[in-house]
């Protein structure tokens, strides 16, 4: 249930769902590993908090401050979200970003710290 809700960024309601006790501990959708330093043929199970890592938005935007409540829900639960590794294709795409609007290396490191 939670998967349908994070494909059309309705992180709102994923909260919602999150604080009337939906199970958020089981396995979402795999990738491969690629993304995770392993060989793509190995698939990665990916969870709520992995899931999360994949959602880049704007630091000023109401999805992030909707991902950021998600990411204090699940501290709450003992799950931190600042420990889960970057997806590869996460970082390229930072760095696109950062390229396309002409970031110094630091504002990069800062969104990725804050993303």
């Amino acid at each position: 249930m939670l998967a349908k809700y994070m494909i059309y960024d309705r992180l709102d309601l994923v909260l919602y769902l999150l604080e009337r006790g939906v199970d958020y501990k089981g396995v979402m959708s795999y990738t491969g590993g690629s993304n995770y330093g392993k060989p793509n043929e190995e698939k990665v199970s990916l969870f709520l908090v992995d899931k999360l890592r994949y959602k880049v938005y704007g630091l000023d935007t109401k999805w992030y401050q909707e991902k950021i409540k998600i990411i204090r829900f699940l501290a709450s639960q003992g799950i931190d979200y600042w420990k889960t590794p970057i997806p590869q294709t996460i970082i390229n795409r930072i760095s696109e970003m950062s390229k396309t609007n002409n970031w110094s290396e630091r504002k990069k490191n800062e969104f990725i710290s804050k993303y």
